[in-house]
C-alpha cells in the first residue's frame, strides 16, 4: 500500500495499465493462431475434438460442402480482425 491505496486500487490503477499491452500481445500470439490450427488438434486429440480449423477442414474435404466451409472461414477471419483491432496499439497524443 502506498499513499493510502488498497491493494485492489493499486492493481487497478498502476499494475493493470502497465501490463495491458503484454496481455494484448499474448492474446494475439496465443488465441488467434489457436483458432485456426487444425493439424495439431488432429495429432493430439484425433477426431474427438472439433475446433474451427477442423470444422473448416471437414466441410471442405469430408462433406464437400464448400459453401459452409467458406462461411465458417469468413467468420473466423472476421473474428480475428475484430480481435486484432481490439488489441492494436493506438497512439495517443501528438506526433513524436
Amino acid at each position: 500500500r502506498d499513499l493510502g491505496a488498497s491493494k485492489f486500487t493499486t492493481f487497478r490503477r498502476v499494475v493493470f495499465p502497465l501490463t495491458i499491452e503484454g496481455v494484448k500481445s499474448g492474446i494475439q500470439v496465443t488465441f488467434i493462431p489457436a483458432l485456426s490450427l487444425f493439424m495439431i488438434t488432429r495429432l493430439i486429440a484425433g477426431n474427438q475434438v472439433i475446433t474451427l480449423g477442423t470444422a473448416i477442414e471437414q466441410q471442405f474435404l469430408v462433406a464437400q460442402n464448400w459453401g459452409m466451409g467458406a462461411t465458417i472461414a469468413v467468420f473466423l477471419i472476421l473474428f480475428m480482425v475484430i480481435i486484432m483491432l481490439f488489441t492494436s496499439q493506438k497512439s495517443k497524443g501528438g506526433s513524436v
